[in-house]
């Protein structure tokens, strides 16, 4: 796992580059677009780049305002990041934390979503380019694309280190930790099992912390072949203590409460 920091080339809530090919102009000029019933307006046009937290704070916030807004983002979803890592750790399902973005159109009507990924933006022209030759002109634009990883220039980090920022990343560690369990329960552990996390900001110190508790707790029932004493979860930050924002009383709390873990 890895602290995240901000990229404006990368996703908000999402995985895998899906483009809208339908090669047609959803400018608010156009008499159509694909898959909404929009059509021309007076209204001033606001796109709004990607179905995060911001995104979708900027929606929420022009609900009453006479514009038409258009919110973009490669997926179809939301991703309440908060939860990924009770994904990674099988707390959850992915389902239980994602949130279908066509569904703001239940309490705002003046608001259509487009799936796609943005590839230009021609400010001159307030005109935005869309993988699958989509473009989609605009009077004001909100760009609220998300943060990506953070590796710090550490080698061998971007390779090897698996990322906790999206749905994906967290089914990976999830796979990842559940094969391995599988192939010791199956083939006999015959070495130690160590997972470290790598940054001690909110993530890392929930990820670790479930990690610890579903060795400790769950493991002995749904793994009595595996010796939880051979499970090691370790948790490394470069700074003097976790939670560096926190007050120093959470801050210890936190760090005791994982060593006890």
């Amino acid at each position: 796992m890895a602290d995240t920091a901000s990229n404006p080339a990368s996703d908000a809530a999402s995985d895998t580059p899906v483009g809208n090919a339908s090669g047609l102009d959803t400018s608010p000029s156009s008499d159509a677009a694909p898959g909404s019933a929009h059509t021309r307006s007076n209204r001033p046009h606001v796109v709004v780049v990607g179905g995060g937290f911001g995104g979708l704070a900027a929606v929420r916030k022009l609900r009453r305002a006479d514009v038409d807004i258009t919110l973009i983002d490669r997926h179809t979803y939301n991703t309440f990041q908060p939860l990924l890592y009770q994904v990674a750790t099988a707390s959850l399902n992915p389902g239980d934390i994602t949130w279908f973005l066509r569904a703001v159109r239940a309490n705002q009507k003046n608001v259509r979503f487009l799936k796609g990924i943005v590839t230009a933006i021609d400010h001159s022209q307030k005109r935005l380019s869309l993988h699958g030759d989509v473009s989609i002109s605009y009077d004001y634009l909100i760009l609220a694309n998300g943060v990506t990883t953070n590796f710090f220039g550490t080698k061998g980090a971007e390779e090897f280190a698996t990322p906790l920022y999206k749905r994906s990343e967290a089914l990976k560690v999830r796979d990842k930790l559940f094969e391995s369990l599988e192939e010791f329960a199956i083939n006999g552990q015959d070495e130690d099992l160590r997972l470290v996390v790598v940054g001690g900001g909110a993530t890392g110190v929930e990820t670790a912390g479930a990690f610890a508790e579903f060795r400790n707790n769950d493991m002995p029932t749904t793994y009595p072949e595996l010796d939880r004493n051979r499970i090691h979860v370790t948790l490394l930050e470069m700074a003097p203590a976790v939670l560096g924002p926190f007050h120093e009383k959470l801050r210890e709390y936190a760090k005791k409460s994982l060593l006890k873990r």
